[in-house]
């Protein structure tokens, strides 16, 4: 059975539901009109949008050659680094010879001198002196050119840095002691230029 009473009265509080009217009423009574203002969508001048389809692929064309032409340039940089580096590497191998050639000089020449002396006076004695000290500052070169030369003579043989010419009988030393060097080895920093050739104790 439908319900025919009276519908029960909204609250006075409760919030009106109604589409706002497009006028708003001043205290004093008088409407005031509102402006709607339309959003502005255009694109701002001189955007791509003002551009024609033509327009914009030379604009496309024009920054990738400019990308392009300093792609090689910057290729071409580095082939010239190169080439450079190149060339430094290979005086630098062709000329390095010239620091040690420049400390021999004075080792020739007193070398020379000896000779000389010893022609001149007839004393081989002289001789020997004049060329010991040669050798002496000879050797004082090579090390400061970081080339020394290698511990033999009374060492333990060492196949690294020894090379055996032959063993001997030798009660005085121990087996596999190097018991006289027949030509010094040098070394390079921790290289081995030439092994020291040398006599080693055999057991008895």
């Amino acid at each position: 059975m439908t319900n025919t009473g009276p519908m029960p009265e909204q609250p006075e509080d409760a919030e009106a539901t109604e589409t706002p009217d497009l006028e708003a009423v001043h205290e004093g009574g008088e409407p005031v009109e509102i402006e709607l203002v339309e959003a502005d969508t255009a694109a701002p001048a001189g955007g791509p949008a003002d551009l024609d389809p033509a327009d914009e692929l030379d604009l496309v064309k024009a920054e990738r050659d400019a990308a392009l032409e300093k792609a090689l340039r910057a290729a071409a940089e580095v082939e010239n680094i190169r080439k450079r580096a190149q060339r430094q590497e290979a005086e630098s191998l062709k000329y390095r010879a010239g620091g040690v050639a420049k400390d021999l000089f004075p080792v020739v020449d007193n070398l020379r001198r000896a000779l000389e002396a010893a022609g001149a006076s007839g004393n081989t004695e002289e001789l020997i002196t004049g060329v010991g000290m040669v050798v002496q500052q000879f050797e004082q070169t090579l090390e400061s050119h970081g080339v020394v030369k290698i511990a033999a003579e009374g060492e333990k043989f060492d196949p690294n840095v020894h090379e055996a010419v032959t063993q001997v009988p030798s009660p005085d030393h121990e087996p596999m002691t190097v018991i006289q060097v027949v030509e010094d080895g040098y070394r390079l920093y921790d290289r081995v230029l030439r092994p020291a050739k040398v006599i080693v104790a055999a057991g008895t």
